[in-house]
């Protein structure tokens, strides 16, 4: 599995950057060595880290190739191999005259004739592995089966929406092309009745208007906008499923039966399999309403599999016997063989739901699944960071409630509503040898009565992401200051100006220092800001470093996105990302 490889000089050591640490803060208090100036400050972005004069220029290439970046050249050659088969189908169906007529249909007895059908057959070509590629990917059991098989280790299939969403710009995009020149070709020998008048015609006609239908809403951020979730997703699958069958008979004498037939019917097995053996009747539901959601828990039902770092489907029939909506699903903290789903009311559904649970209510629901996501890769690395926006924290308590006596699970976790602060800290079991940054950005004034761990600090302010990182990286991977050692240090300064609230606090800012405040033991401490870049760079030194920690982000703040891709592109670290496009 090909990862991002950072470019850093040869000639810096890790004696060099111990030197440098003990040079550029002589005076940090032994209960942490950690940078955090960063956490507030608008320093400039990361990609002035890669601007530095340092000897990278030789590798910059190498480090664009990523996971996707393969993946991309892999369909690509496929498209190119499939492209190949049917220009050798072509050549052995030319007649005696030197022209390609098999039949009426793809009939080209002149030049213009002839490069708009060449034109069109290799779209139609190409486009095979790509339909392919769309159907299989959501596959979701599939999926989910390959994730625990030795396929993930030569495959990358840790994020498959993503190739269904390049698969299906593919199959867009070879659709208009292939349609446009076939039009276009009966229009140049006056047979334009062929649209209505032959099978191939009217089906691919057909095909065209769903692929259309299916592509354009998906693509343009207006029409998401303008168009109800539902509706389009409907849409989606309906149109899919015409789109199927019109590709299916639309060329009799050709493979394309025998590519849409596969495709689609392995979507369908997989389809039914989820119907028939993993949909579950969840008898007692227990709905916890919060201030700008609902957490759902239930026991888990027989045959429910232990999926924990994945989602589920679920319906809930008073709100409607209809929809089926994905969340995130995670263990809860003390039941066992118990799982939870938080619910954000943001949407028609989820705020029908949210005023339905005004009052208690214990009635059923159904959840389908679990099945994989990207989040289910955490088992491969030693250290994980883990990013949230708002919502997105479910799927990191599921990997930490896992993983967290196994692995050091770094959680950074942004969010505005102040009420699932509060839920979360006072319920989920955060990890001791680990960093937790809480950054609450909202205007209601958190309210925390519970002690917080002496690794959890909860911020009124906006990170600088990369800052951030740097700095988690830093004292893990060095093996200075880490988490499990960091112990109160009473301090004077804090016994004399205890925190009230309970959080990490801002509590002065003296040239690139910063000292930290928790109520519980008094204890304070300072941190210290990246003074340059020659300590980021040093960072990337190992290579090996990209087999050992893992970035996973989700949410869907695409800011948020780009900032942790350009940290981890300059960590050289992977990054995967969730954004609820189940």
């Amino acid at each position: 599995m090909l990862m991002d490889v950072a470019h850093t000089p040869e000639s810096v050591h890790e004696g060099d950057l111990a030197r440098e640490d003990s040079e550029e803060c002589p005076t940090i208090l032994k209960s942490l060595s950690f940078s955090s100036l960063f956490l507030f400050k608008d320093l400039r972005p990361m990609g002035s880290f890669q601007h530095q004069p340092c000897n990278n220029s030789g590798r910059r290439g190498k480090r664009s190739w990523n996971e996707k970046a393969w993946l991309r050249v892999a369909l690509g050659l496929l498209q190119i191999l499939s492209a190949a088969v049917g220009v050798i189908t072509a050549v052995t169906k030319i007649g005696p005259d030197g022209w390609f007529c098999p039949r009426v249909t793809v009939c080209a007895e002149d030049w213009t004739s002839l490069v708009l059908l060449g034109v069109s057959r290799l779209a139609a070509y190409m486009m095979y592995p790509c339909i392919v590629l769309v159907f299989m990917s959501k596959c979701r059991n599939l999926s989910t089966w390959l994730h625990r098989d030795t396929v993930c280790l030569y495959f990358p299939i840790a994020d498959v929406h993503y190739l269904h969403v390049i698969g299906g710009k593919c199959v867009l995009c070879y659709t208009w092309l292939h349609s446009v020149s076939h039009v276009a070709r009966w229009i140049h020998q006056g047979r334009e009745h062929l649209l209505y008048n032959s099978v191939t015609g009217f089906t691919g006609v057909m095909a065209w208007a769903a692929c259309t239908i299916i592509g354009v809403p998906a693509l343009s951020g207006a029409l998401r906008r303008l168009l109800p979730w539902e509706f389009r997703a409907r849409a989606h699958v309906i149109f899919s499923i015409l789109f199927a069958v019109c590709i299916a008979s639309h060329a009799p004498d050709t493979h394309i039966f025998l590519v849409a037939s596969i495709a689609f019917g392995a979507y369908l097995i997989d389809w039914l399999f989820s119907h028939f053996l993993r949909t579950f009747k969840v008898t007692s539901s227990y709905f916890t309403r919060l201030e700008h959601g609902v957490e759902l828990r239930f026991k888990n039902p027989p045959g429910f599999a232990s999926e924990h770092n994945g989602y589920i489907y679920l319906m809930v029939p008073f709100i409607s016997k209809y929809q089926w909506h994905a969340f995130s699903v995670y263990p809860h903290h003390e039941l066992e063989d118990h799982s939870c789903v938080h619910i954000h009311a943001c949407g028609d559904w989820t705020e029908q739901l949210f005023d339905e649970t005004v009052q208690e209510t214990r009635r059923p629901v159904w959840v389908q699944g679990p099945f994989a996501s990207p989040f289910s890769t955490a088992t491969d690395f030693d250290n994980l960071i883990l990013v949230a926006t708002g919502i997105g924290i479910t799927p990191a308590l599921a990997v930490m409630h896992d993983l967290r006596a196994e692995r050091r699970i770094n959680l950074i976790w942004l969010t505005r509503d102040a009420s699932m602060v509060q839920f979360y800290l006072d319920s989920a079991k955060f990890c001791n040898n680990a960093w937790t940054f809480i950054f609450h950005t909202g205007s209601r004034e958190l309210n925390i009565t519970s002690s917080l761990p002496p690794t959890c600090f909860v911020f009124n302010e906006r990170p600088q992401l990369h800052k951030v990182m740097y700095n988690i990286v830093h004292s893990i991977q060095l093996q200075k200051n880490l988490p499990e050692q960091c112990a109160p240090t009473v301090d004077a300064s804090a016994a004399a100006a205890p925190c009230d609230t309970g959080m990490g606090k801002h509590l002065s800012a003296e040239d690139d220092d910063l000292e930290m405040c928790s109520q519980d033991a008094l204890k304070s401490f300072s941190f210290r800001s990246l003074k340059n870049t020659r300590s980021m760079r040093s960072l990337t030194a190992k290579v090996l470093w990209k087999q050992r920690w893992e970035t996973l982000y989700c949410g869907g703040s695409k800011a948020v996105i780009q900032d942790l891709k350009t940290a981890c592109r300059d960590l050289g670290i992977l990054f995967r990302k969730e954004s609820f496009d189940w």
